[in-house]
């Protein structure tokens, strides 16, 4: 059994606990476009539902507190690039789940402890987007193209670690190997 909006829903909000441990609910669940935030625990410990798809256009801006907490997420997850926040834990213990997709004009903050206890090892985030712990070792989404579309091979450089690597005037060779990370630590938890 699952959910299903309807087509062309207005929904705006998906309330607190709104499906809070509905053991029933199970497979994919898509999300309308029109819905614009989804509060705390919204799905928290719906243990059958295996996917979340955003519809195409999306407006959603906030991925509450816990609310794919102890889900069954599985596979990827595509993050809309309209989402500004993903408060703390929203995506903890899916252990299935192992990779999530932000796109190049992502603004997104994520929250202490967001892909903890999941199988996603990493994330790519370009330069304006922040992880404050989330639970996972954070990349900088590299190049970034014009057209929005991700790279696909993310850099190694954490996004909160500045480059160590001195800017030489044009014509001149650098001193350093442009291919080694910095080596100096970071000063913002990653």
């Amino acid at each position: 059994r699952g959910v299903v909006f309807e087509s062309g829903s207005q929904l705006q909000t998906i309330g607190e606990g709104a499906f809070y441990e509905l053991l029933g609910l199970s497979g994919t669940l898509t999300i309308p476009a029109s819905v614009t935030s989804i509060a705390q625990e919204a799905f928290y410990y719906c243990p059958s539902l295996t996917g979340v798809v955003f519809e195409s256009g999306s407006q959603l801006q906030t991925i509450g507190a816990g609310v794919f907490g102890y889900s069954g997420l599985s596979g990827t997850i595509t993050i809309p690039a309209s989402v500004t926040s993903i408060e703390q834990d929203a995506f903890y213990f899916n252990s299935n789940l192992q990779t999530v997709v932000f796109s190049c004009e992502s603004s997104v903050v994520i929250g202490n402890g967001a892909f903890s206890d999941t199988s996603v090892s990493s994330i790519s985030l370009p330069d304006r987007a922040f992880c404050d712990g989330c639970g996972v070792t954070v990349n900088t989404l590299d190049p970034c193209y014009p057209t929005g579309q991700p790279s696909a091979q993310p850099s190694s450089h954490p996004t909160a670690q500045p480059s160590a690597q001195p800017t030489q005037p044009t014509g001149q060779p650098s001193a350093l190997p442009t291919s080694q990370p910095s080596a100096q630590p970071s000063a913002l938890p990653t």
